[in-house]
């Protein structure tokens, strides 16, 4: 596991969700779909929490700006894509999904991008307006076999920070939901550049934490 050459994982900052949608090749024009699309699936899974927790997921073909296949809804960490992926075979899509805990990427979140060429830009939404957005390096684009290689990877580095996030909840710096955003964060932050993979989160205030 190497580290970040340039410090930590908050070093690199665009400045609004429109900035960081571009550095992962989305244009301008579809840029505003996106955001509406990606508002609205905010909204449901906001409305949905009053009743029931369910995530919700669509695809946004990234040449177009048309929404593609149809809207999903799931359950409260998990939401199947399948009807989405079969629509876009063919086309280039950004696939969003909403996270209710406003955490980033899941291991499995992350093996379906890299086992299906179709997506090229993955977004997470948090229901309290954090973006998540991944992409493959330009030079590198997506390794298959990487999906083999996630969760471990992932889970490693989870392991790594484990004593330094049980340390912050016991001090009250953080909650259990926010030490796990925190630290979900930073792994992906970590390893996603060493695996070929832009990652980038974008705060509520318009902030961005980036790796390239």
């Amino acid at each position: 596991m190497t580290g970040l050459p340039n410090g930590s994982p908050s070093e690199h900052t665009t400045g609004s969700v429109y900035s960081a949608l571009e550095r992962h090749g989305v244009s301008g024009e579809i840029t505003d779909a996106v955001m509406a699309l990606g508002r609205g699936l905010v909204r449901r899974a906001t409305r949905g929490i009053r009743r029931e927790w369910r995530e919700f997921a669509a695809l946004i073909d990234l040449r177009s700006g048309e929404v593609v296949g149809p809207l999903l809804s799931g359950a409260l960490e998990e939401v199947d894509i399948a009807l989405q992926l079969e629509a876009a075979a063919g086309r280039e899509v950004i696939s969003l999904h909403t996270h209710l805990q406003s955490s980033s990427f899941s291991p499995r979140d992350v093996q379906v991008f890299l086992t299906h060429p179709a997506i090229r830009v993955l977004v997470v939404l948090g229901v309290d307006a954090q973006w998540y957005l991944m992409s493959a390096q330009p030079q590198g684009g997506k390794d298959r076999a990487l999906a083999f290689e996630i969760e471990r990877r992932f889970e490693a580095e989870v392991h790594r920070t484990a004593g330094v996030y049980r340390a912050l909840r016991s001090q009250g710096l953080f909650t259990k939901a926010q030490a796990w955003r925190e630290q979900a964060h930073e792994a992906w932050a970590r390893i996603g550049a060493d695996l070929g993979l832009r990652y980038d989160r974008v705060k509520p205030s318009g902030r961005s934490t980036a790796r390239r």
